[in-house]
């Protein structure tokens, strides 16, 4: 071995990463140093070259990257066809709100609407361990690269006929609304869902009720690594029961 060789820190390791990103006019924001630096420590820990690394990483970008790409393609194909925007739904097997939202938009009162005027369609992404056989190969990516990397789920986006994004389920402050529970964030999914369907104002209302309003909220902390915490929100609703007389 040449004894001209420089050992690198971790800081400077991701240094390193960060710059050759840069020269290679990726988006930085979009292709993390730091998962880079964890890609390449796991290829040297199964003692695999750099030649056969970009062997792999081409088998990666024709099986799995464009393997989502197809699908969202077939997708916008449908939308083109039937002239209907794409409503497109992030989501996880374990994901309690994801089951509820697809629950709402299932309900025999809005489940109409919803098909009328969208192409639903779903991907699969954050799975366990034992669930990871679920995942669309390349949902994550594209999911990172629909700014919901450090969102929740379900995280939604709409796309009109030619793929083209206009409606996610971020709010008006950044933050996602996921399956939208309280009045507040009710009215912004249906003012998302007047911007982008032929939804009337009647039919409106019909999914605005679907949507519960919410009860109260507890606030809880789950510790995470480093030091940090995350933040849990143990959410309850209100349930409207409306009641009569049996006509006999």
């Amino acid at each position: 071995m040449s004894n001209n060789f420089i050992i690198y820190d971790q800081p400077d390791s991701v240094s390193v990463i960060k710059d050759s990103i840069k020269d290679l006019g990726l988006d930085i924001k979009q292709f993390e140093p730091k998962t880079f630096k964890n890609h390449i420590s796991s290829l040297k820990n199964q003692l695999i070259s750099y030649k056969e690394a970009e062997t792999l990483a081409d088998d990666f970008l024709s099986k799995k990257g464009y393997e989502c790409i197809f699908l969202c393609q077939y997708e916008n194909n449908d939308a083109k066809k039937e002239n209907k925007n794409v409503f497109l739904m992030f989501h996880a097997s374990w994901c309690g709100w994801c089951h509820r939202m697809d629950d709402n938009m299932q309900k025999k009162a809005c489940k109409e609407l919803f098909n009328t005027n969208y192409i639903i369609t779903h991907l699969t992404v954050k799975e366990n361990k034992e669930n990871k056989h679920l995942e669309n190969p390349g949902a994550l990516a594209l999911l990172y690269q629909l700014n919901g990397k450090k969102q929740g789920l379900p995280y939604w986006v709409i796309f009109d006929k030619k793929g083209n994004v206009l409606e996610n389920s971020l709010d008006s402050k950044g933050s996602n609304l996921g399956c939208p529970y309280s009045k507040e964030e009710v009215q912004q999914f249906i003012s998302k869902l007047k911007n982008t369907s032929q939804l009337n104002e009647k039919q409106l209302d019909i999914i605005r009720e679907v949507f519960v309003d919410s009860g109260r909220m507890l606030k809880r902390m789950q510790p995470a690594p480093q030091g940090r915490a995350h933040r849990i929100r143990k959410r309850s609703n209100h349930v409207t029961l409306i009641v009569g007389l049996k006509n006999n």
